[in-house]
Parts: C-alpha cells; structure tokens; sequence
C-alpha cells in the first residue's frame, strides 16, 4: 500500500467557489502548490523519497490545481471507543473525539469506511492539545500506515485502497487529552486530458464528421456551432475518441437546443440517451468499449453547441500497466520471464543483461508515477521515448523493497524499462504501476538548488537561500490573457530583486508573460506585472524585509489591468497599454528568473496562479483569507 502523510486543507471545505479547488473546477490552468500538505512534497525530483520532516530538501512539490472536488464524505455514524485501565475516550460534541490515555494504556477511536480497491483516499482532521497516533488500514487495529501526528493543527494523511472496507484509527497513550475534530474521509479524484478536437470551434468544423437530413447544415456562427433547419429535418455533428473500458467521463457543453448522445458507434445513443444540452451542460458517463462516440443531433432552427469537452475522472490516476504486455529482451545466458502475469523475473550473466520493456500512451507535459515492488536482488529502471531510451530518465538503481518514482512525459508513447545484468539471485519485479498524476508540478532535478521544507509561524513553507534555489514547472498554456495569483510569503531580505513567481523564461525577451516580485529591486518593494507585448508594472513601497505577506496580482492584457494588492488591500495598480495577446505557454519559475537570475530570499508558504475570468471581489478576498490562514500574516 503507498500513502504518504502530511498537513493539509480540511477537504469538506472546498466544496465552495471561494476555494482554490473551486478556482480550478472547469479545468483551468494554472498550478497551486501547498507546502503545508508534507504528502505532496519530495526530497528528489523523480518523487522517489517523501519530505518526513522540517529541514530537508524539496526537489519536487505536487500541484493541487487539477484535483476535482473531491467524492462524498465517508465519516459516518458514531466511532467505536475503547479503553483500558484508566484511559478515557469520548465523542463529544458527534464528531470530536476527545482521547486521553494513562501512560500505560491506550484509548482507541476506530471506524471503518467502503473504499475501492486500487482508488486514492485522504483523511483530514484537526488536533488540538497533544498529539495522536493515526493508523490506517485494511483491518481494524492492524493497518499497514502507522504513523503519530507530529504536531497539533491541521493533519491530512493519504492511503491507496487494497480492501473493499478500510479502517481508521486514532490512539493516545500518554496521559494527556487530545481533542479531534472536523474529522473528514474522502476519495480523491482528478480529470485526464480533454478528449475532444475542436471543441470550441474557434473558425471551422474541423475534427468532426457531419450528417444532415435534406438541406439542414451546421456551420459555424462567430465560433459557434449553429444549426439551420426546417424544424423537421436534423443535422448531426459526431466525433469519436479513445476510452477505457469502465472508466467515468465527465462530459461538459454549451449552447441550447442540442440533443447530445453518447454510443459506442457513430449516431447511436446505447451509453447516455439524447440530452439537450442547455438542460443538462454537464454530465458523465461510464466507457463500455475503447472507442466512444460524441453524437449530436437538432431540428431546431438556430440552435447552438459550443465549449464541448470529455475529460476522464480519475481516480488514483489513470492506469497504464495493463495496456500491452511486457516485451523481454535476454543474451548470453541471462534469462527473463514474465511469470505469473505481470512479475518480472530477470537475471544477467554478469555481462549481457536481461531486460523487460513497456510502451505506453502518455500526454506530453503530463506527469505519472511508476510505483513497483522488488525483491532478490536491486536493479535498475529507465524511462525514455524509444525502447531502451533513457532520456527522460536516466538509468536509477532501485533496492530491495516498494520503490516509486515520478516522470514528466515529453511525447505521445513512452517506454519503461527494467534490467538485470548481475548473474544470481534473479531480480523480481512485482506491482508494477504507472499512473498519471494530473498538474503541473513544481521540480529541481539539482540537489544543491532546492528550497527547504521549514517551520514558520504560519506553517509549513518552502524556504529559497536567495543564491541559487528555485523551482519550476513543465510548461503551462493559459490559453487566456487574465490571471489570479494568490501567493502567502515572508521575504527576508530587501537587498536585490528576487522573482517570487514568472511564467516567463527570458522575462525581458519574452512578451505575454507575468512576473510577482519579491522586491523589485534593492528596496521595500512588492510587484505585479502582466505583460502582452509591453508591460504593465504595479509596485508597492514601503514594506520592508522581514515582512509576512498574503500577495495578491491580479492581471488581465486586453483591460490593460495590473492590480497588486497585500493582506486583503490594494497598494498598488497600473493602467498602461499592454498590448496584445494572451499569456503564453511557459513553464512557471519559482524562487528565480529563468533558474539563472533574481534570486528570492524568503519562504513561500503558500502559491495558487490560476488563468481564467477574474473572480467577484468576495470571491477575492476569500482566497485571501484562505491563503493568510497558510500564512498568518494578517
């Protein structure tokens, strides 16, 4: 079972639009990194070690920004309490256990949740007074995660299923009351990649195959799809696209008067039966083949479809082992098997290895994580996109035991790879899996130039040296010219411009771009600047280092809008021509410019950069206050 455990948001509160979840929840792009969830940060960039404490590296921060709202919570009815000796365990207020042992004995809170096999969950609570131990687990008391909470607040701890029914458990031995609350159980989920060509119909029909009655058309109206009709004739649009067998899609649409039907040929309805679009914008559907068809069909003069988009719900990521079998390659006298399905048995010569490969269809700029289990003997695993090709990640020994690691994929097939050249014992490699984990997560392959994972008064946060420290992400695509940054920060040192966050590569060549800053220069300084062919720059003076600080840019090219605003109150606005165009693709650079220049000396303890209409200024100050409680700093 892989878990990992860590302080994190209470998941039963982003169920609002005043969260960063609700911020992202239409598929927008962007990327919100939460250092206070320890789950999500890795001491390497590959994510094979978990950051477990205060003072060491982060080579790689998990991006929260594509996780859906999370499943229904699973935390019901009352826990079953028990005692020993002069322990005492209560639930009181419902929901809040209050736990004290007696130094020798424990005091026990357990219930049990329906879980799916293989899916991902995250257990969230509060803790106040002393610590707890939190086990978590296929039977009651005897779980496989075993952790003790290493401090009072907000705590979170994330487990893969293997049982149908999962039990959780907090204990306290010492005598000393600890008090849980706000208690929440959820599973966790994430969209895929859109499977939909063309579904906003910028100029043509493009992508999509049509079928009309007499002289009914669709033809594209000030991009969009736009029905002329009789009133009894129809006109369809369809478009086919890849699914995998049992997995649920959440389709969304616009428009009105569209009947849409989802079948496993073209023109038929036998998944979803016809549902008008303007009724029902947004509805799922489970794959029964691996080709699945998008059917449409109108009589209705003037009606419209526009915005359409199928995306995989997934959970625990989508899984790529099964998909082709394992190709094994031997010479000399190594051997190779593949026995039972699934388990890798391979043992070299001492000289000639014996290899097993996998294709597998990938997303370029995605990232998956291939998890697996070796025993016998340690042995190596490439990542590349040719068979045996080791540029995406180069040869890495793996010991006995479950290993992990992460890789960005840079083309639509990637290969993995394990070897063995060393004669006996055989290597075994077993649970093998590869997944996707959707975001655009934040990496440093450069052991020297990682931030830290420290303590503030705020919380947990990634702390740069202002030398050389920095993160940065694939590359993203706004596919817009507005953009929200929310960025929770201590700076420390005003003695030269440091780059908190850029989606720019070369800020002063580049054009469509933005840039927080952290000073601006050897000063007092925050900035805000959203730049389409020139720049727009908005600076507040006047707050020196070592300041706490919720930042907020907001930015919008075509409105000509650079907005800054701190601890919830605008210091700062420019109104400057800033051309044209919207944000362009590029990586997010956080801690310097580029990886090569301006270096940020500080922490960030909290940073959501979200591309897409700006929110209402309730909404805004929401998201303030969210990220202040990350930070505190008001």
């Amino acid at each position: 079972m892989s878990m990992g455990f860590g302080f994190g948001l209470s998941l039963s509160a982003m169920q609002s639009a005043a969260t960063p979840a609700g911020l992202f929840a239409n598929g927008e792009q962007g990327i919100w990194l939460m250092p206070s969830d320890m789950a999500a940060q890795f001491q390497d960039s590959l994510g094979t070690t978990p950051v477990t404490a205060f003072g060491q590296p982060v080579g790689l921060s998990l991006d929260h920004s594509k996780a859906m709202m999370p499943g229904p919570e699973l935390i019901s009815g009352s826990w079953m309490l028990t005692t020993a000796g002069t322990a005492t365990a209560t639930e009181s207020p419902a929901g809040t256990l209050n736990l004290t042992g007696d130094g020798t004995n424990a005091a026990i809170a357990d219930m049990s949740i329906a879980t799916v096999i293989g899916a991902t969950y995250k257990v969230t609570a509060s803790l106040s007074s002393a610590v707890v131990a939190l086990n978590i687990g296929p039977t009651q008391g005897s779980g496989t995660y075993n952790a003790t909470v290493p401090a009072i607040g907000p705590i979170s701890a994330t487990f893969v299923a293997t049982t149908a029914t999962t039990w959780i458990r907090f204990t306290k031995t010492s005598a000393a009351l600890a008090v849980i609350t706000t208690i929440s159980a959820r599973q966790t989920t994430h969209l895929g990649s859109e499977r939909i060509t063309n579904g906003t119909f910028p100029t043509d029909i493009s992508g999509w195959t049509t079928a009309h009655t007499n002289a009914s058309t669709v033809s594209i109206v000030a991009g969009v799809a736009t029905w002329s009709t009789n009133g009894v004739d129809a006109a369809r649009l369809r478009q086919s696209f890849p699914t995998v067998v049992g997995e649920t899609y959440l389709v969304s649409v616009s428009g009105t008067g569209v009947g849409i039907l989802i079948g496993t040929t073209a023109g038929t309805s036998d998944v979803v039966s016809n549902v008008t679009n303007n009724l029902r914008p947004t509805f799922t559907f489970v794959a029964t083949t691996t080709t699945t068809w998008f059917n449409t069909l109108s009589t209705i003069n003037g009606a419209t479809l526009d915005n359409i988009s199928v995306r995989q719900i997934i959970r625990d990521g989508s899984e790529m082992n099964s998909i082709l079998p394992w190709t094994l390659t031997v010479a000399g006298t190594a051997t190779a098997t593949e026995s039972p399905t699934g388990t890798l048995n391979l043992t070299g010569d001492g000289t000639n290895a014996a290899a097993a490969d996998k294709v597998f269809g990938t997303v370029p700029g995605a990232s998956y994580r291939v998890t697996f289990n070796i025993t016998g003997a340690s042995l190596p695993a490439i990542v590349g996109t040719s068979q045996g090709g080791f540029n995406i990640v180069a040869p890495t020994v793996f010991s006995i035991g479950l290993n992990s690691f992460q890789f960005t994929a840079t083309s639509a097939t990637s290969w993995l790879r394990f070897s063995r050249t060393g004669a006996s014992p055989t290597g075994v490699v077993s649970n093998i899996s590869v997944k996707l984990v959707a975001g655009a997560h934040a990496s440093q392959a450069t052991s020297t130039k990682r931030p830290l994972y420290v303590s503030t008064a705020g919380g947990p946060g990634l702390q740069f040296d202002g030398v050389d420290d920095f993160l940065q992400t694939p590359t993203i695509v706004p596919g817009t010219d507005t953009v929200q940054i929310f960025a929770g920060l201590r700076k420390l040192s005003d003695s030269g411009q440091g780059i908190l966050a850029e989606l720019s590569t070369s800020y002063g060549a580049n054009t469509n771009v933005i840039s927080v800053q952290a000073p601006v220069a050897a000063s007092p300084t925050y900035t805000m600047a959203s730049k389409g062919t020139t720049a727009g720059v908005a600076t507040g003076t006047g707050y020196a280092a070592p300041d706490a600080a919720v930042i907020t840019g907001l930015g919008q090219v075509s409105t000509d809008a650079s907005t800054l605003r701190r601890n919830g109150t605008q210091i700062a606005t420019a109104a400057s021509d800033q051309g044209t165009g919207n944000y362009a693709a590029n990586p997010v650079f956080l801690g310097m410019r580029g990886g090569s220049s301006l270096p940020f000396n500080g922490v960030l303890n909290e940073l959501i950069m979200r591309f897409g209409p700006t929110p209402a200024a309730d909404q805004i100050a929401a998201m303030e206050r969210y990220t202040n409680s990350k930070t505190v700093a008001y």
